[in-house]
């Protein structure tokens, strides 16, 4: 409750300093509208000055009152029961991985697999109800580049629950224009993938403010029932970090969760690394991509991280362990440096926890306090490739 005179001037004082830093920005706003040449720029502008313009009204028109804390408790009160009901179920577009109705970042390197793992998610979204639409903007890639990953073949099984708008057709303020214009539609059963982020930001991707400005718009398709899912570059891997996100801190502050998207192409296989779990039982997972469905194929995450080297390794490990039932660690490190397989032992010692239990069991020797290995009898774990599925 506000108690006394003092605390009310002060509501009030705050009130209009708030008008006047509004004002501050569409007079700036109008300022800039007179240097525009171009219809659809001063388009998006004018929309922006007319929404702060309904926010000053607003606050011109409020009162400042003495309400008691109850009352303004009461009038806000948040709908408890929904915590209890069906709504508040996770639900997952891909189990473990994407959540339905929420905000995820996808980031990888270029030409990481982003727009290719983002059209599975689409085509596994689609087929998972007729009533479900997907809204792809595409500000990422030619069309030259589009039309190699046959995108028509989406369209022509989905039809118009599948739409996809690329930049030869929109610009980044022509996007935003287009986007704020479902902030107030029923978006439930909706996707929306936005490639790749840094195309819409009408500003500097490293300044918090930019990026917040949009993630703002983004937040808002979330909360009319859409799930967002937005694709991003990663910067160079440093010394120790390895590969993270890059620009703003804003992006993964304002995401549900995240992911770093690395690509084996040794394997064919795309890894996605939970970087931020906010809501869901996230998990890491790995899959290949069919071209001409459309479809991610769930792989063996072990298998899909291994490069070329790594399966020779392996298989040698294999082929030494099959022609003598049993090997200590040293043996077995003894002959892959002979052979001139490996060089660092840790490389083998990696690979031998890794596979333990999947493809050679550990045991302990009382006599000399030593493990051995033995293959696990699987008439399809020969090789490494009898584990990808």
């Amino acid at each position: 409750m506000i108690e006394n005179k003092t605390q009310i001037a002060k509501a009030i004082q705050n009130k209009y300093k708030e008008i006047a830093e509004f004002q501050k920005e569409v007079d700036n706003l109008k300022t800039l509208l007179s240097k525009i040449k171009l219809d659809k720029e001063k388009e998006y502008i004018q929309h922006t000055i007319d929404f702060l313009l309904q926010k000053i009204q607003a606050l011109e028109n409020s009162e400042i009152n003495s309400e008691n804390f109850e009352s303004i408790i009461n009038m806000n009160m948040f709908n408890y029961e929904t915590l209890d009901s069906d709504k508040s179920k996770i639900e997952y577009i891909i189990n473990n991985l994407i959540v339905k109705n929420e905000i995820t970042m996808i980031a990888s390197k270029p030409s990481g697999g982003k727009s290719l793992t983002a059209l599975g998610i689409c085509t596994s979204f689609l087929k998972q109800s007729i009533e479900h639409k997907v809204v792809y903007f595409d500000l990422d890639n030619s069309i030259a580049t589009l039309t190699n990953r046959k995108i028509y073949k989406i369209r022509n099984e989905f039809g118009s629950r599948f739409n996809m708008f690329s930049s030869s057709n929109y610009s980044a303020e022509e996007a935003n224009i287009f986007l704020n214009k479902f902030k107030n539609v029923d978006l439930t059963n909706t996707l929306f993938i936005l490639d790749s982020i840094k195309n819409f930001i009408l500003g500097d991707r490293d300044k918090n403010k930019d990026v917040s400005e949009f993630m703002r718009l983004v937040k808002a398709l979330r909360d009319a029932g859409a799930t967002v899912i937005f694709l991003h570059h990663t910067n160079k891997p440093q010394k120790d970090l390895g590969e993270n996100y890059a620009g703003s801190s804003a992006f993964l502050e304002d995401t549900t969760n995240a992911f770093i998207l690395e690509n084996n192409p040794d394997k064919q296989t795309f890894i996605f690394k939970t970087i931020k779990a906010r809501n869901g039982d996230l998990k890491n997972k790995a899959f290949q991509f069919d071209l001409d469905k459309h479809r991610l194929i769930e792989v063996d995450l072990l298998w899909a991280s291994e490069n070329k080297n790594d399966t020779k390794i392996v298989d040698e490990i294999i082929e030494f362990l099959s022609n003598n039932k049993e090997a200590n660690y040293t043996q077995i490190k003894n002959y892959l440096i002979s052979e001139g397989i490996v060089k660092d032992k840790s490389k083998i010692a990696n690979i031998l926890n890794n596979y333990c239990g999947v493809l050679w069991a550990k045991e302990k020797i009382k006599e000399n306090n030593k493990s051995i290995y033995k293959l696990i009898k699987n008439d399809n774990a020969n090789t490494i490739d009898g584990i990808v599925k």
